[in-house]
């Protein structure tokens, strides 16, 4: 499949893959078409020309150093094919709005105001899960790391939780089986399995066509405009005084961490000193046992 830097579209059909190459002349667009060796001219108001991410030469060259990276050194499967070469061709044009046309183009995509958005923690939250989540949805581009054990499947669920109800598609991808899987199978937990398809290899795909069940009975969820605006600002309500009682969670945990270095710190100074004892309030007592 041939890369297009440029998107043409003539009478507003896209005529990209038929053009072997184009240029501006005389205040009109001058085609070639693979087809023939004829140029064909066209009117400003007849032929569009759409920049893509790869229409700036130093992006187009990076995606082409990235291909030849792949080819070089990437995995390869049964026909001894580089698995990531084979995905960069089959890409044929990288919209401007991409995450990899920013990537190329070395810039950040700019943060999307979700202040007034209800974003719902279903799976359950700490405090960095929480920020995790909503990062996720005021950035076309978030990181979540952490070592295992810290809930990063978790964080995960809530996304999902939240593209679905929005009626959003989510592809949750890894290099690892065992990452998706483990995904699919909290699903499965929870009884949600039937909003995910385990995709990948051929099997995964043939099982979940030949065991496909009947989907439940969903009428009970169902939400009336009027009653999901109203559910929405109750949860952008409630998610505000959350994070307001999770802030002080926390600093109660650090306050606390803090009596307890104060109190190991003053066992030890009464140990070298041989000091009487003192006075510890009954709340107290404790800590300084």
């Amino acid at each position: 499949m041939p890369l297009h830097r440029d998107l043409i579209y003539i009478d507003h059909k896209d005529v990209t893959d038929r053009v072997k190459h184009f240029r501006y002349g005389g205040g009109k667009c001058h085609v070639v078409f693979k087809n023939g060796e004829k140029e064909y001219a066209y009117s400003k108001d007849r032929a569009v020309i759409i920049k893509t991410a790869l229409s700036k030469d130093g992006a187009f060259q990076i995606f082409q150093y990235l291909k030849e990276i792949a080819e070089a050194i990437g995995l390869k499967n049964d026909r001894d094919e580089s698995i990531l070469a084979k995905s960069y061709g089959s890409i044929s044009h990288i919209p401007n709005d991409s995450i990899l046309s920013f990537f190329l183009n070395g810039s950040l995509p700019s943060e999307i105001d979700t202040s007034n958005e209800a974003i719902v923690f279903p799976f359950g939250f700490n405090s960095s899960q929480k920020a995790a989540t909503n990062l996720a949805f005021s950035n076309k581009l978030s990181i979540i790391e952490g070592p295992p054990g810290t809930g990063k499947t978790q964080t995960i669920l809530n996304i999902i939780a939240n593209a679905v109800m929005t009626g959003k598609s989510v592809a949750v991808v890894s290099s690892n089986n065992a990452a998706t899987r483990n995904v699919y199978e909290k699903l499965e937990k929870y009884g949600l399995e039937f909003i995910a398809a385990p995709l990948g290899k051929a099997e995964y795909k043939k099982n979940f066509i030949d065991n496909q069940e009947a989907l439940p009975d969903l009428s009970e969820f169902y939400l009336t405009p009027k009653q999901q605006e109203k559910l929405n600002k109750q949860v952008v309500a409630l998610g505000s005084q959350l994070s307001d009682f999770l802030e002080k969670k926390n600093r109660l945990a650090l306050l606390k961490m803090e009596i307890e270095n104060t109190v190991t710190e003053y066992q030890h100074f009464r140990k070298i000193y041989q000091l009487e004892p003192v006075y510890i309030p009954n709340h107290l007592d404790h800590l300084f046992r």
